[in-house]
């Protein structure tokens, strides 16, 4: 299956043996072995969302942001604390306008795509208090 074909063949093992004993009509084995495959997949699952963070800072720090005037900056922040006090989840598009020569910018990003509210808002704060 496709668990293989990734290179995740723990994976496979466990949803070849779940399917052959759903197969087979062994229904009271599927608790156990559904279990197990929830087990293997869980660190897949964390390692393509890590792979996907990461991949997606690379291309924001490739892509040159549109330079924001001093009132649209400001305002922007503004934005950005009210969602993180909101724990709002419009916080991560919010902290992904932010142009990356801010410092702080990609730190913020990605505590708000974490849904890290509280730290996002202390370091949205260190970064107020950089600018002029």
């Amino acid at each position: 299956g496709v668990g293989g074909a990734i290179g995740a063949v723990g994976l496979q093992q466990r949803a070849g043996a779940l399917e052959a004993v759903l197969r087979a009509g062994r229904l009271a084995e599927t608790t156990a072995l559904a279990q197990e495959l929830q087990s293997a997949f869980d660190p897949l699952l964390k390692g393509l969302q890590v792979w996907k963070t990461e991949a997606d800072i690379a291309d924001a720090q490739t892509q040159p942001k549109d330079r924001l005037s001093p009132e649209a900056l400001k305002q922007l922040l503004n934005d950005l604390e009210r969602a993180l006090k909101n724990m709002d989840p419009e916080a991560e598009s919010l902290a992904d306008q932010l142009p990356l020569e801010l410092g702080l910018a990609a730190e913020l990003l990605q505590q708000a795509r974490d849904f890290d509210f509280d730290n996002a808002l202390n370091t949205l704060k260190t970064l107020k208090e950089t600018l002029p």
